[in-house]
């Protein structure tokens, strides 16, 4: 009996003292797969020629207010599973206006597959001409991540786009006079001329009272409008009988992205003025941002036709433009826009030198 009484104490006592020394603190988790097989490490790395950068554009710069992505493969040729795949972004030059996000979850990789990583980068309006640099590696839970490959990518500056009316026409095919219930033709010319894109770009016209619109385009969506690039927008518009102001005045409203690079137009068309009938068909015209030549439908002496309502009832004027001579002498004489011409003299006799109609 004395000697279980000594046993029994013992584990009393040893009790006691494990209650008093309990579980304080846990251990780290780990993603180390616990098998009875040896362990089976990963080899991540990146694909050969897999590491390319895209834009918006296409020009291979990131512009100021473009969005971008590099984008490259990885593959896990080991014989373990790549576990918490992360990749790790770090820009090395400090250039100021570049925006991304540091680390991107990529999760597993099975042995043997490919996975296919796109990094979102972007530039601000302020940033500068510059080369940015980026330094991407792949981290791996266990340790097995990747060497650091550098992909170096130009910056460019911000250039801004100046969206405006560089010209217009009035014409009709009714009659020759602006007038009343007399439908007639609006013809603009929008253009950038300013040395960067503009995109978004919308063209507005507020339709006067006792006024509408037969082509229904009082709102134009333009898209995007490259440096020196023009559209021509035509309008048909028609005054009602209750219409009863001298002129009709067009407020154009033109927009952009960026809602700071558009110049709007205000036309003052008089009532009763003359007008041709002949509209105008352009070809867009694409320039290098340093040339940019303003787009015309015109020549200078076409616009801004003095009008006076006065009419000399003794005064006629007869008009010749002749542009084909080939039919009784040679056509290499022919002579390219004279019935404009002639047309366009037509407007001047009755519009300000008061020839009758």
């Amino acid at each position: 009996m004395r000697s279980v009484f000594i046993i029994l104490s013992c584990i009393i006592f040893s009790a006691s003292v494990m209650a008093q020394n309990g579980v304080k603190a846990r251990s780290d988790a780990m993603y180390v797969n616990i098998t009875k097989d040896p362990p089976k490490p990963p080899y991540i790395e990146f694909v050969e020629g897999s590491l390319t950068f895209s834009d918006s554009d296409g020009n291979q710069i990131i512009d100021a207010d473009e969005q971008a992505r590099i984008v490259f493969q990885l593959k896990n040729s080991g014989m373990g599973m790549g576990l918490n795949l992360e990749a790790q972004i770090t820009e090395q030059n400090g250039i100021q206006g570049i925006q991304y996000k540091p680390v991107k979850s990529i999760g597993t990789l099975d042995p043997g597959t490919l996975s296919t990583v796109e990094i979102p980068v972007s530039g601000t309006m302020n940033t500068p001409n510059a080369t940015a640099s980026f330094q991407i590696s792949i981290s791996e839970a266990n340790g097995f991540g990747t060497d650091p490959v550098i992909i170096e990518v130009p910056v460019a500056s911000f250039l801004s786009p100046l969206v405006k009316i560089v010209d217009y026409k009035i014409t009709s095919q009714s009659g020759t006079t602006i007038e009343k219930r007399r439908p007639f033709e609006v013809q603009v010319l929008v253009q950038n001329v300013g040395q960067g894109t503009a995109n978004d770009v919308a063209l507005t016209l507020p339709v006067p009272e006792n006024m509408f619109c037969l082509t229904d385009n009082t709102l134009e969506h333009l898209g995007t409008l490259v440096p020196g690039e023009q559209r021509l927008i035509e309008y048909s518009l028609v005054a009602n009988n209750t219409y009863t102001a001298s002129d009709i005045r067009l407020d154009f409203q033109v927009t952009e992205k960026h809602r700071r690079y558009g110049e709007n137009r205000d036309l003052v068309i008089a009532m009763n003025q003359s007008v041709a009938s002949e509209k105008l068909v352009i070809q867009g015209r694409y320039e290098k941002p340093e040339e940019i030549i303003v787009g015309s439908l015109t020549s200078a002496v076409d616009k801004n036709i003095p009008f006076h309502a006065y009419k000399n009832q003794n005064r006629i004027a007869l008009i010749i433009g002749n542009e084909d001579y080939s039919g009784n002498l040679n056509a290499e004489i022919n002579v390219a826009y004279a019935a404009n011409d002639a047309s366009v003299f037509r407007q001047y006799a009755v519009n300000t030198l008061g020839v009758p109609e």
